[in-house]
């Protein structure tokens, strides 16, 4: 390979600190780095172009004066997550870069290391998550007539996992992703190219991961390492292979983007779409069930009945709503509970108070884990 004279110039004319930033950005080619400077998030090059048209920020750049200046832009630190929250909306993955070591006690050049990607499903800043509804993210393995399915949501960790047939006009997938209303879709890169019908209205993050992730093999020894077992049949999904799969990958996907062992998913729960009531596209839509005709959640069935008192409960009513049950013995369990409440109706209204004054526990326990919690998250604890 030939190096021209002008390429070994800019070369050596770059700082130690720019040589460790092409370093790390050539490993997060796909996501925009946020790459810690003191007090501040700065950007470089293709990545400072892009985020200061998004953001609205000023596009300025090092070494003026030198034939190759460096494109730059910066945030400050402490409001990091409304300029986060602009890139996600805008279909952008971010990569948080933290210096590792202090810089007082730093010996030449600060370490530096990615701690984190963040894309639409891994958010977890409560001003970005909707307390009532789920954050989920879904992947999906497809063969010629069966679907694999996995649902997270990682400020939870509740994991869930299906395995159902499929048609051509991808009909029982489009159904079930619609009750899902997943943040962000992941697929195997072969599928990267072909035909979505299935794909939601509203054009969620979808995006694709390495195909060998979702063989089944791979996929199982990621969960059993993951949740540091011998074997998935305590979980009951051992026969759900297309299931498996996807969920595999998910794990190994997470794993990647977070840095973290993810402690809080200790669980993988299977269900199956034909223990509920069968709800098409066209049902959910006409009937409202969970967004108005405006595309809202005012004025539908969901706004109308949620009476809950806590984030957690609201998340429950709206999976009741969109998924009914078909079992008569599951159907009088839930009304025995109903009737008990609405004959007493003072030990109703003591529950409720007490309800009221517990925060989100689920979310709170999934920050703890993810170490993303701040004082005022722990003291929600007490």
């Amino acid at each position: 390979m030939v190096v021209s004279a002008k390429s070994q110039r800019v070369k050596q004319e770059e700082t130690p600190m720019m040589q460790q930033y092409h370093g790390i950005k050539k490993d997060h080619p796909d996501s925009i780095l946020f790459f810690r400077m003191g007090d501040f998030y700065e950007m470089f090059n293709e990545d400072a172009k892009i985020a200061s048209q998004i953001l609205q920020i000023t596009l300025t750049s090092r070494n003026k004066n030198q034939t190759n200046p460096v494109l730059m832009c910066g945030i400050p630190h402490h409001s990091s997550n409304l300029y986060i929250t602009k890139l996600l909306k805008a279909g952008k993955k971010v990569a948080l870069c933290e210096q590792t070591e202090d810089p007082k006690f730093a010996k030449g050049l600060v370490k530096r290391e990615v701690v984190r990607i963040i894309t639409p499903g891994t958010v977890l800043d409560d001003h970005m998550l909707d307390p009532k509804s789920d954050q989920l993210i879904v992947s999906i393995f497809i063969s010629k007539t069966e679907v694999g399915l996995a649902a997270l949501d990682i400020s939870t960790g509740a994991f869930k996992i299906t395995q159902f047939n499929d048609d051509k006009t991808g009909s029982p997938l489009a159904d079930e992703l619609l009750k899902l209303a997943p943040k962000e879709i992941l697929i195997p890169e072969t599928l990267m190219d072909q035909p979505k019908p299935w794909l939601p209205v509203g054009d969620p993050f979808l995006h694709s991961w390495e195909d060998w992730t979702y063989s089944h093999s791979e996929a199982v020894r990621n969960l059993l390492s993951h949740f540091k077992t011998q074997s998935l049949e305590g979980f009951g999904c051992e026969n759900m292979n297309h299931g498996i799969s996807a969920a595999g990958a998910l794990i190994h996907y997470l794993h990647e983007t977070q840095k973290s062992a993810l402690e809080h998913i200790n669980s993988i729960s299977p269900f199956y779409t034909h223990d509920y009531m069968a709800l098409d596209q066209s049902t959910v839509t006409s009937l409202e069930l969970i967004q108005s005709s405006e595309g809202t959640r005012k004025n539908s069935l969901l706004n109308l009945i949620d009476e809950s008192c806590t984030p957690m409960g609201a998340r429950r009513i709206r999976e009741w709503i969109i998924k009914p049950l078909i079992d008569s013995e599951k159907i009088k369990a839930r009304l025995e509970i109903v009737s008990i409440f609405k004959s007493l109706p003072l030990n109703r209204q003591e529950t409720r108070d007490l309800l009221k004054k517990i925060f989100d526990l689920e979310r709170l326990l999934g920050k703890i884990t993810l170490s993303v919690c701040n004082a005022r998250d722990l003291v929600s604890l007490k």
